[in-house]
């Protein structure tokens, strides 16, 4: 099958994703014969949805870093990153310990010989870790899933645990704002009066 548009990129101009889904569903392989994005590419292949995205560039170097940037990710939104050979499937191992529920599409070495796409929810990477091969360029592609509550509940865990292993007004401050949406330097300004 063969879809061809002269409104732009199929799938970005065009209403083909439904199309593209329901293929990737049936076990189809997609193949994209591109313009000179690597991220449009990944997007026509990755089989999700393709408005709205962002794409960020290369991910950061620390895995606290990676976590917290996951952490802010918009949910309903498809997220594309650059990832190396070397730290992908360090990436992947992180995403799938903490963020087990967001879809994710890898691809590799796109519009060359061995390219490769793996889509799965995180969860499943255990059973897709063998079929990658890390040699090449990567693109990583995430949605997440979760509501915005769900999100904001993680977050908040987060700070509250952070704040128990170490307790400051700062971190209180931090606390109290997530849940009351007043600005940290207001509720630290109360707290530090208070405690005079």
């Amino acid at each position: 099958m063969c879809i061809v548009s002269d409104a732009g990129s199929p799938v970005l101009s065009d209403p083909a994703y439904p199309l593209v889904k329901r293929w990737v569903e049936c076990g189809g392989v997609v193949e994209s014969i591109p313009g000179a994005s690597a991220v449009t590419v990944a997007l026509e292949v990755s089989g999700m949805p393709p408005i709205p995205f962002t794409f960020h560039g290369f991910l950061p170097r620390k895995s606290g870093a990676i976590e917290d940037y996951f952490l802010a990710l918009e949910s309903r939104v498809t997220h594309i990153f650059f990832e190396s050979p070397h730290r992908i499937a360090s990436t992947l191992d992180l995403v799938c310990e903490k963020f087990p529920n967001y879809d994710v599409c890898v691809v590799r070495e796109l519009t060359k010989k061995f390219e490769q796409h793996l889509r799965f929810q995180a969860h499943q990477w255990p059973t897709f870790k063998d079929q990658l091969l890390a040699k090449g360029e990567f693109v990583l592609l995430l949605r997440n899933n979760e509501t915005t509550t769900q999100s904001n509940s993680r977050e908040l865990t987060k700070l509250v645990d952070k704040y128990l292993t170490k307790p400051t007004s700062k971190g209180l401050a931090k606390i109290l704002s997530e849940v009351s949406g007043e600005e940290v330097s207001e509720i630290y300004k109360k707290i530090s009066f208070s405690k005079k």
